[in-house]
């Protein structure tokens, strides 16, 4: 008699959601990733957005992004000429806003839905840098670029979308934020979108945990 065993089916390798915090001497280095194209952008989205608005409340922000093909940048600027009382500068490839909360028309422009579906996966990218006083916005796009390449501010966010997936790198400096109630609220947003997190600790840290969401 023959015997034919069940073929067991392959357990779905699930993807965490990557979480890296490190005290440097001068200020907390930090990353949120996803090095996977199997949940849709927009799940990252969410999570990373929610994270910088407790993040940069009180700020002023000035939110960049650098695009050299002429019809995504046509299509920003016709998005964004849509909305009033907008500070804004821009040249051929270059724009900069100006705001005081984590509300950008700009980054609204750059992950606009087109069509039905989710957010596709794209190779975008922009910074944010975030000054605790007032800061006037330069007269011309160029000169707010370079402004920002020299003066990074008390909070820098660096989004670029990879081919392996998105990440997020942040460096706030010392006494802003505490590192903490840092991990804490990442945590507590990727469990409530039910999401399984792996945290990694700097080389000034000792140890490496991994979360899920359903801890």
């Amino acid at each position: 008699m023959l015997f034919f065993r069940k073929k067991k089916k392959a357990e779905q390798v699930v993807t965490p959601y990557e979480i890296y915090i490190e005290q440097k001497e001068e200020y907390i280095k930090y990353g949120f990733s996803y090095w996977s194209q199997d949940d849709p952008l927009e799940d990252y989205l969410k999570m990373a957005f929610e994270i910088l608005e407790t993040l940069l409340e009180g700020y002023w922000l000035f939110i960049c992004r650098v695009e050299y093909d002429a019809e995504k940048q046509k299509k920003a600027l016709e998005y964004m000429q849509c909305f009033a009382n907008i500070e804004y500068i821009y040249d051929a490839h270059i724009i900069v806003e100006r705001v005081n909360m984590f509300h950008s028309h700009l980054l609204a422009s750059y992950f606009h839905k087109e069509k039905e579906h989710d957010v596709e996966h794209d190779f975008r990218s922009f910074t944010i840098n975030g000054f605790q006083n007032h800061m006037e916005m330069k007269k011309t796009a160029e000169e707010q670029y370079d402004f920002l390449l020299h003066n990074q501010g008390d909070i820098w966010v660096g989004y670029e979308g990879l081919f392996e997936g998105p990440t997020m790198e942040l460096e706030i400096k010392n006494g802003l934020f505490d590192m903490e109630k840092l991990l804490d609220l990442s945590i507590t947003v990727c469990k409530k979108y039910d999401k399984e997190i792996k945290v990694i600790y700097g080389s000034e840290q000792k140890g490496q945990e991994a979360f899920t969401g359903d801890e």
